[in-house]
């Protein structure tokens, strides 16, 4: 393979796999020949984030998967890098531009992930009063009221 094509193609079945799993696991991007066009696709048959499909495929009429695929760039860290307490912080300042009642993170569930937040940056975040150190209530109701 010429040089970069390896990056290239980890790239390309990295978002096929991740248009795929925003679709809420309905829709096997990876199964479908690259060369459909995307008014071919049954974009209705997905059951995850419809924001996210929506956005994906805004602007594609007469274009292939593969075009897609091959343009459709993720927001990767938006600067989220370094130690927990670096990270928290610049998560604070996200969220006092932006506002907002919490943060989504979208991470593969590994284990070093779930380490990673739960002994790391959750601790740092709650150092920070950005997330909750307990429920006042003791149903989901009653948590989801405290919003």
């Amino acid at each position: 393979m010429p040089r970069g094509a390896t990056e290239r193609y980890a790239a390309i079945e990295y978002n096929l796999w991740n248009m795929s799993y925003t679709s809420g696991g309905r829709i096997d991007f990876g199964a479908i020949d690259p060369d459909t066009r995307v008014d071919d696709i049954d974009l209705s048959k997905q059951n995850g984030e419809h924001s996210s499909i929506a956005n994906l495929f805004q602007d594609t009429e007469g274009r292939t998967l593969r075009d897609v695929v091959a343009s459709s760039f993720q927001i990767t860290d938006l600067g989220l890098v370094g130690s927990p307490d670096t990270v928290a912080a610049k998560m604070g300042e996200i969220m006092d531009e932006v506002g907002g009642d919490g943060f989504l993170l979208y991470l593969p569930s590994t284990r070093r992930n779930f380490a990673e937040v739960a002994d790391g940056l959750a601790p740092a975040l709650r150092r920070r009063g950005l997330i909750r150190d307990g429920y006042a209530g003791t149903t989901l109701r009653d948590h989801l009221l405290e919003f």
